[in-house]
């Protein structure tokens, strides 16, 4: 899926909007159905809101970085983009990057919640 720079932008905006209640019904109802959206309808969605479906999936974690082709991305980006281990993937929460404190501070409570599932606390 071809998508631009300025898409992927756009799309991560209106997402932001959407996350603090500031969109309007267009693209609340919009960001529903792509949340709502499985297997291959995600990407049909993603034909006509490219930006928009780009965005919601890397805020969830779920972004194949192989399906999309970033129109005027290097070689270089494009490699490490394809190449990135987790640990290196920029994460956020309600769009705002999280600190090395706060990725810590998480792991600790799935690692407890993880041992408290086992029986191991």
């Amino acid at each position: 899926m071809n998508i631009t720079k300025q898409q992927i932008e756009d799309g991560r905006k209106s997402y932001e909007e959407f996350q603090k209640g500031m969109s309007g019904g267009f693209y609340t109802a919009l960001f529903q159905a792509i949340a709502s959206a499985k297997g291959e309808n995600i990407y049909k969605m993603a034909l006509g809101f490219p930006g928009e479906v780009y965005a919601y999936r890397e805020y969830i974690g779920g972004l194949d970085p192989y399906y999309w082709d970033i129109e005027g991305e290097t070689a270089a980006e494009k490699f490490n983009r394809l190449t990135a281990k987790p640990e290196q993937i920029d994460f956020h929460y309600n769009g705002i990057p999280l600190s090395e404190e706060d990725l810590q501070e998480f792991n600790g409570i799935i690692e407890a919640i993880v041992n408290d599932i086992k029986g191991t606390n």
